[in-house]
């Protein structure tokens, strides 16, 4: 059975999570928290979420992105605190090896790679081409851009 999964954020990332998403076999897209915009597939903000679904039948995955990094990390902090269960959203494109430790909320996307025993906190978006390499470690709400190491 899917898991069903909103995703908090609906411009550009929020389109990727998406994508994601709709490629993993046991994933089912719900909708999108949005906090400043309204349209398709936004559900409300996080508060009119909240009051809307049963948290123990949603997850939600991350997906605001990097022009305001400290509004992304208090909003981050403001869903965990309602009760929502934040996952890493791993595309199935994605190389992923052993030993790996993530925080929650990561976003991972096709063709990024996270060498054996890598630690990535909270919050942590890997775009394509992006490599963590072995034994390192990546903060919490960090972007590694495409080709980047």
């Amino acid at each position: 059975m899917a898991r069903n999964i909103l995703i908090y954020g609906s411009r550009d990332l929020g389109l990727i999570a998406r994508e994601i998403i709709e490629k993993s076999n046991d994933l089912a897209f719900m909708g999108f928290i949005d906090d400043m915009n309204t349209g398709q597939d936004i559900l409300g903000s996080l508060e009119e979420v909240h009051k809307k679904v049963n948290l123990a039948q949603v997850e939600l995955a991350f997906a605001i992105g990097y022009k305001n990094l400290h509004t992304r990390t208090k909003v981050f902090a403001r869903a965990r605190n309602f009760g929502f269960k934040i996952i890493n959203l791993v595309s199935p494109y994605a190389y992923v090896g052993k030993g790996v430790q993530m925080g929650t909320g990561c976003l991972i996307m096709p063709g990024a790679h996270v060498d054996q025993y890598v630690k990535l906190g909270d919050g942590v978006v890997m775009w394509p081409r992006a490599t963590a390499s072995h034994f390192c470690s990546v903060g919490s709400h960090s972007f590694l851009s495409p080709g980047s190491t």
